[in-house]
């Protein structure tokens, strides 16, 4: 039976096989679901920037998360505590956090906003939500002595002004699944294009770790994983057979640009998909 990567309204599933089957089966061939446009950014991991403004609302913890990701992880089949590490990485869970604290997108507001660290403008057009809406809540400006890789710099704070509503918090849960599931996406394209086999499925962390490198730079991916298979003659067997490989490995101009920073933005990806649970053998 043919190994198929199924997306749609209900997110994926693997067709034809039980999700606790999925890792015995034989290596078979990608099929491509509909894909959507690649963003056009070079976007690179950046360090959560700690705040020194006063804060008059503490951020949402964690826990406070979960009830609202909860639905849409089940509807995308993606693990909750995925979703959740993704957020602890990218801002700890605080709404108002940003990346480099002196970036600006097109609009006014941070390059990186919210718990998923959106890149403004790309990821905020595809969510459909704006910089503006995700930054109600936030202390306003972008003149504020903010601590960022140990220095103090001028910037957008990342306190907030006050509680979010029910609605915002859930609107900040919806990006955030939209994010993945708009990352799974690319990831099944990367995949399908070297001819990858069921190392590389839905059920494994192989699958995961390359998702979230969707995010950190999708270039590593799109590009790396083309590169990495012409040097191997083969698609790689792994991640960690990929992660050796790509950095010894020609990309294209913008992806290079980031190379110093490749082995953070590797890590990054690995510490979010090391709580993925792979199914067991049947």
């Amino acid at each position: 039976m043919l190994f198929v990567v199924v997306a749609g309204a209900a997110g994926y599933a693997l067709a034809g096989r039980p999700r606790r089957a999925a890792a015995a089966i034989a290596p078979r061939a990608f099929r491509e679901p509909t894909a959507l446009r690649r963003p056009t950014r070079g976007r690179m991991t950046e360090p959560t920037a700690t705040n020194t403004t006063s804060s008059s609302a503490l951020p949402p913890t964690l826990e406070q998360w979960v009830a609202l990701l909860a639905p849409g992880c089940l509807a995308h089949h993606i693990q909750l505590p995925y979703a959740l590490k993704w957020i602890d990485l990218e801002s700890g869970g605080n709404p108002c956090a940003v990346g480099n604290p002196a970036a600006h997108g097109p609009d006014g507001n941070p390059r990186e906003i919210g718990i998923a660290q959106l890149y403004n403008p790309d990821d905020l057009a595809r969510s459909g939500v704006t910089g503006t809406q995700l930054r109600a809540y936030c202390v306003p400006g972008d003149d504020h002595a903010v601590m960022y890789k140990g220095k103090t710099v001028r910037g957008f704070s990342s306190a907030l002004l006050r509680p979010l509503t029910a609605a915002e918090m859930q609107e900040q849960a919806d990006a955030t699944i939209d994010l993945i599931a708009r990352c799974m996406v690319m990831a099944t394209r990367d995949l399908v294009a070297v001819h990858a086999d069921a190392a590389w499925s839905p059920s494994t962390r192989n699958y995961w770790t390359l998702v979230k490198l969707q995010h950190g730079l999708p270039g590593l991916s799109h590009t790396g994983l083309r590169a990495v298979a012409r040097r191997l003659q083969r698609a790689p067997r792994s991640w960690q057979e990929f992660a050796a490989t790509v950095g010894h490995v020609q990309l294209d101009p913008e992806t290079m640009k980031y190379r110093d920073g490749f082995p953070v933005i590797l890590a990054n990806a690995e510490q979010c998909a090391s709580v993925f649970t792979e199914p067991e053998l049947a």
